[in-house]
């Protein structure tokens, strides 16, 4: 009698969670640093420039530092899932930042932070499903889910700041783990 493959990966999910939490909090605190240090490399270098373009410079580099953090420790959970588990990384952070300059670009970037982080979350999504696409049959689910636990994330920022990055690392983590499960994921 065979058993039937798991539709949940528990161990998955919390790493996941720890994983992603510490990430956002590490590569927040040191993405705001770099995003100051490149407004201020901006502002010295290139005198007259407006202070729209010194702040859209200092978002990005701040959003790509905390993105590359964030992402190094998922993959670091997620390496002997994925088949190019190196470009989690690069699509990570290329997603932040796309979806930051995209942001900017459509005037929402100085809106509400729910708006900022559905956008974020949607670029994430987008990219990262390049790589879990090949892992499971409904990796599709992975793109809305990164939109609603970002703008929901960056909505608790508000008032309830370390919530947050905790709401976005546990809606996420039910996500991945329900897609890498074994009853889930595509045949090789």
């Amino acid at each position: 009698m065979s058993r039937e493959p798991d539709l949940f990966d528990w161990r998955l999910a919390r790493l996941w969670a720890i994983a992603t939490t510490a990430g956002v909090f590490v590569g927040g605190f040191l993405g705001v640093y770099a995003g100051f240090w490149a407004a201020a490399a901006v502002r010295s270098g290139l005198q007259g420039e407006s202070s729209d373009n010194v702040a859209l410079v200092a978002v990005v580099v701040g959003f790509a530092v905390a993105a590359a953090i964030t992402g190094w420790m998922q993959q670091c959970v997620l390496q002997r899932r994925l088949a190019w588990p190196g470009l989690w990384v690069l699509l990570t952070t290329l997603g932040v930042v796309l979806a930051a300059v995209f942001s900017h670009l459509i005037g929402t970037f100085y809106s509400t932070l729910g708006s900022i982080g559905g956008l974020t979350g949607l670029g994430v999504g987008v990219a990262q499903w390049f790589l879990l696409k090949r892992q499971s049959k409904y990796a599709i689910a992975w793109i809305p889910v990164n939109a609603i636990a970002g703008g929901l994330g960056l909505s608790l920022l508000n008032g309830a700041a370390p919530l947050g990055p905790v709401a976005y690392a546990l809606i996420t983590a039910g996500a991945i783990a329900w897609l890498l499960s074994p009853r889930n994921s595509t045949p090789d």
